[in-house]
């Protein structure tokens, strides 16, 4: 019998968010929701110190205390200010990569069979066929958590009364890896249940290889409180489930990137965290020049002003249609009071910023559609401007394909151990397409010099040039076959060629 061990953070007064090892998960998961926070552009509580740079004036006055409620009330409004502007790069950057990933979806397909070996039959294609259908979207949502939170994760979730199983991305702020060094022991997923007494209780799944553990705690502040009953999932009788035959564990992170010590990946927001506000709040001060200048204030001599009995204040002297102002002779006419902002610089100096954020995140501008020479690339010049991109996420594939072929491999055990589907598991081999948009007449001569060198097969060529499954690649190409051998075999039939009512003949 395997032995599970338990987790010893999982106990009545323990802290929640645990630190395990050394890792304070509190922290971890407060990061998690900043940055969740800066994806949906809303910038200001994490950034409240830089805008502060657009209120100089307000600084001094913020630290004497409130004399009234409203004068409270007051600087809070003002402190959120009219003129703050949220540039969203950070969901621009999990978006750009997300999309080169399943832009075009992966083209997933049955390898070989796992136990025994030997290729797969209709039963086992069919299978990974039905698994795949709409996996393009978890592997989407998969890779926007990578990019936020560092680790994407993709858990095998079997239907107990369908009797089917699916790879569905999880939450990574709802995961908690158990793990000696890299080793990992268990996998926590967990969710907090507010009830209707306002009591909160937290739902825990331990998972293990070939076995889950459900718990259920109270929670009373930052601690765990007493053990409850667990909530099973529809299915499930036991509150210890044992997988027999499922040999992978059903939870599958995908790290984004990560040291040797940790199976914990880095978010893409740490290296930009200190741009981001600095786009921030020189927008900011954009917009604050623009209205400044759409409004500009008037200067003039005290002649051309008089006192408004009815409004008590001093209004321009102006005649009815208020577009003629009289000035004595011998003054200065009124104008505006305006400055040289010095846009131009400002201007450069964005494009400095911009440059430096292509360089930390491995972005170039084509990677934002942004062609300041103008004009179309063709595929093979935008690939070249794509380079650096293209290798960033080839290296974030890398990260992501290992996990997500156990995951295939433990939803296909799932139904076949514990749902008793009837089909051989298999690997699966992935081919993915590098989302970019394809130039046709470039990759039907690419394959077209692959196939005469003996590089490719018409199946897999035909699959990458339409997007076509194995089974209609297969299809496609009999036709081919078919139409190319009828189109010979007319060459040698009866009457063509053969003189007759021709030239030469008897008629």
């Amino acid at each position: 019998m395997p032995d599970f061990p338990f987790p010893p953070f999982l106990a009545p007064e323990k802290p929640w968010p645990p630190k395990v090892g050394d890792t304070d998960h509190r922290e971890r998961l407060e990061q998690i929701r900043q940055d969740r926070e800066l994806f949906g552009c809303d910038h200001h509580e994490i950034y409240a110190e830089h805008y502060k740079r657009l209120r100089p004036d307000a600084t001094a006055e913020e630290k004497k205390d409130p004399k009234t409620l409203l004068e409270l009330l007051s600087r809070i409004a003002a402190a959120r200010g009219t003129h703050e502007q949220e540039i969203n790069l950070p969901q621009g950057l999990s978006l750009l990569w997300a999309d080169l990933m399943v832009n075009e979806p992966p083209k997933v397909r049955a390898g070989s069979v796992v136990e025994g070996g030997g290729d797969p039959g209709e039963d086992e294609r069919a299978a990974v066929n039905r698994l795949t259908e709409e996996l393009s979207l978890e592997i989407h949502e998969c890779v926007l958590e990578q990019s936020i939170a560092g680790n994407g994760v993709f858990v095998a979730v079997l239907d107990g009364e369908a009797g089917r199983a699916r790879v569905e991305s999880y939450p990574a702020d709802q995961w908690i890896p158990w793990t000696m060094g890299k080793r990992v022991i268990a996998h926590i997923l967990f969710s907090i249940e507010e009830l209707e007494d306002q009591r909160r209780v937290l739902n825990v799944e331990i998972h293990y290889r070939g076995h889950i553990k459900y718990r259920r705690y109270e929670l009373q502040g930052n601690s765990l409180g007493r053990e409850l009953p667990p909530s099973l999932p529809p299915g499930v009788t036991t509150a210890d489930q044992d997988l027999p035959g499922v040999t992978e564990f059903l939870v599958q992170p995908a790290s984004n990137s990560a040291t040797s010590k940790t199976v914990l990946g880095i978010g893409d927001y740490r290296a930009i965290d200190t741009l981001i506000p600095q786009f921030n709040v020189q927008a900011s001060q954009w917009g604050m020049i623009f209205d400044k200048h759409a409004a500009p204030t008037m200067y003039g001599p005290t002649s051309v002003m008089e006192w408004d009995e009815d409004k008590e204040t001093w209004v321009y002297k102006t005649a009815p249609d208020g577009k003629y102002i009289p000035v004595e002779g011998g003054e200065e006419p009124p104008g505006y009071l305006v400055w040289d902002p010095q846009m131009q610089a400002n201007f450069q100096a964005w494009d400095k910023l911009m440059e430096i954020f292509y360089t930390v995140t491995g972005t170039t501008p084509a990677a934002f559609s942004n062609y300041k020479e103008g004009g179309a690339a063709s595929g093979t010049a935008l690939r070249l401007r794509m380079a650096r991109p293209l290798a960033v996420a080839g290296r974030k594939r890398e990260r992501l394909e290992p996990a997500l072929r156990r995951a295939l491999l433990a939803a296909q055990q799932l139904e076949v151990n514990l749902a008793g589907a009837r089909y051989r598991p298999t690997t699966v081999v992935i081919d993915w397409a590098d989302g970019l948009p394809q130039d046709p007449k470039e990759a039907a001569e690419t394959e077209a010099r692959r196939k005469e060198a003996g590089l490719t097969s018409t199946i897999r060529a035909l699959q990458r040039l339409d997007g076509l499954s194995e089974a209609e690649a297969e299809e496609e190409s009999d036709r081919i076959a078919a139409e190319q051998a009828e189109a010979a075999g007319g060459l040698f039939m009866p009457g063509a060629g053969s003189g007759q009512n021709g030239p030469g003949g008897d008629g």
